[in-house]
């Protein structure tokens, strides 16, 4: 299992509670990353994997992880694009460069999660439409999120076409 943008997320723990124990963890941030190894090896988890890299340029060889996670990871490209809906061409680029990484990882078959806390509203705006369609907010409390699986299956070929 690969993480990407561990920070100081306890997901490792957790799925190493659960017997998962080849675990890489990663994070841009060189504190970050000195401050999971610290924690982890206070509870005496020796097995897990702590490396500084960046998500848009994976340091791993090809087909490598059976899961790739990233939880809010993502959600970093989007700080600065503008209107989530329509980015910018930039952000565009970053999102299909750690797709793209992602999936040179991914062993055949892999799983990709990706778990999200953006939200907003899609409107469309069209001058010749009057009718404004808008998304609903989803809003779940930390607590509510902690016992939910979300799961969402992208398949990478669709998304050059």
């Amino acid at each position: 299992v690969l993480e990407l943008g561990c920070g100081n997320s306890q997901l490792c723990e957790e799925l190493y509670k659960d017997g998962i124990t080849d675990i890489t963890c990663i994070d841009l941030s060189s504190v970050a990353v000195e401050r999971m190894k610290e924690r982890l090896l206070s509870k005496g988890i020796e097995e897990i994997k702590v490396l500084e890299a960046d998500m848009l340029d994976l340091p791993f060889s090809n087909e490598r992880f059976d899961v790739v996670i990233e939880k809010g990871t993502m959600d970093v490209l989007f700080v600065d694009s503008g209107d989530p809906w329509n980015p910018q061409p930039a952000t565009i680029s970053k999102v299909m460069a750690m797709l793209e990484g992602v999936h040179k990882v991914l062993k055949p078959n892999g799983i990709f999660i990706s778990i999200t806390f953006g939200q907003g509203r899609r409107c469309l705006d069209d001058e010749d439409s009057i009718e404004k369609i808008q998304m609903p907010s989803i809003s779940l409390y930390h607590e509510e999120l902690e016992g939910e699986d979300y799961i969402f299956r992208t398949n990478i070929e669709e998304l050059n076409s």
